[in-house]
């Protein structure tokens, strides 16, 4: 496989893909509104954000699917990036705290996800039920999304597409598409697995590349909420948390669920991620993404919440692509 330098911000970036991002670029920046929807996972609240553009250039909702231990806050800034391009926007707290009977329940027991796959639904539920948020995009409620999950969001991104069309199908959402971004679960190896089996080489690379420097840039808006919101977030899921992570930390990876997913499913892959490198994921996996892929030349894993305005074109472009992938034959029913 090949590599080309297509532009100044991209390592590798087919044509298709390419022709869509150049527009995303030029899209004028425009109002919208933000208003909270009530949504909840049992008794658990689930602090879901609606972003509805003036002007929608697509009024399919996209949806953040967080980074475990990953607090809403340092996603407010990409939210807002793509709002102000167009895209209707939903972003939501992972559920900060679980059920005793939840925990022992044999289904969390056989995958402990399911909780945040459950989450996706009630959001993608109570944004569909919403009459605000119907009122907002003119009188058409949310009946269509598109998902993007970050880091360990794209194993349950990917998990919840699955979860919807093969295991439990469901009325409340229907999934359009699916982007990586930076993702875990196709480097091979399963999840961190790498990071954990390198990690006197790569932990103070890491440390100093992909979080501290970005930091800074991530909760200078509101460092007050944000922290307070992670501290929170950490601290009350930590069991959840830690068993969520040891599940995607020692799966296969994505492969065999993605392959009996019939959703177009893309990837966007920072060159300089240290977490899951760019080679690797295409090595292994690069197939899964029909040429539905993107190399962003300088980026690191953080780059979505670091630099939000500079990345937002690249998932709107990434939606778009695949939007019209699924009209191809491979996706038709």
């Amino acid at each position: 496989m090949s590599f080309e330098y297509s532009n100044s911000s991209t390592l590798y970036l087919p044509d298709h893909v390419n022709e869509e991002l150049e527009h995303a670029r030029t899209i004028e920046h425009r109002d919208f509104k933000r208003i909270s929807v009530e949504a909840k996972l049992g008794n658990v609240g689930l602090g879901c954000l609606y972003y509805q553009p003036e002007e929608a250039i697509d009024n399919t909702a996209i949806g953040i699917v967080k980074g475990l231990g990953a607090p809403r806050g340092v996603y407010l800034g990409l939210a807002e990036a793509l709002a102000k391009r167009g895209r209707p926007v939903f972003l939501y707290k992972s559920p900060r705290t679980q059920p005793l009977l939840d925990l022992v329940h044999p289904e969390h027991q056989r995958d402990p996800l399911i909780y945040q796959m459950q989450a996706v639904h009630a959001v993608a539920k109570a944004l569909r039920n919403s009459e605000e948020v119907t009122e907002l995009r003119g009188g058409n409620p949310v009946h269509q999304i598109d998902l993007g999950g970050h880091s360990m969001g794209n194993y349950i991104m990917v998990s919840t597409a699955y979860h919807d069309i093969i295991e439990k199908p469901s009325e409340d959402i229907s999934i359009r598409t699916i982007t990586s971004i930076a993702g875990a679960g196709l480097d091979g190896d399963g999840g961190m697995k790498q990071v954990a089996q390198h990690a006197k080489k790569l932990w103070p690379g890491i440390a100093v590349d992909e979080i501290w420097k970005g930091l800074p840039l991530i909760i200078k808006s509101a460092p007050k909420d944000i922290k307070i919101d992670a501290i929170q977030h950490i601290f009350r899921s930590l069991p959840r948390i830690l068993r969520e992570t040891a599940k995607i930390v020692w799966s296969p990876g994505v492969r065999e669920k993605i392959e009996n997913v019939d959703i177009p499913y893309g990837a966007i892959l920072p060159e300089n991620d240290q977490f899951f490198y760019w080679q690797k994921v295409l090595q292994k996996s690069g197939d899964l993404f029909d040429n539905n892929y993107e190399v962003i030349k300088d980026a690191n894993h953080v780059y979505p919440n670091s630099h939000p305005e500079e990345f937002a074109p690249h998932l709107i472009a990434m939606t778009h692509a695949l939007a019209k992938n699924r009209h191809s034959q491979r996706y038709q029913a």
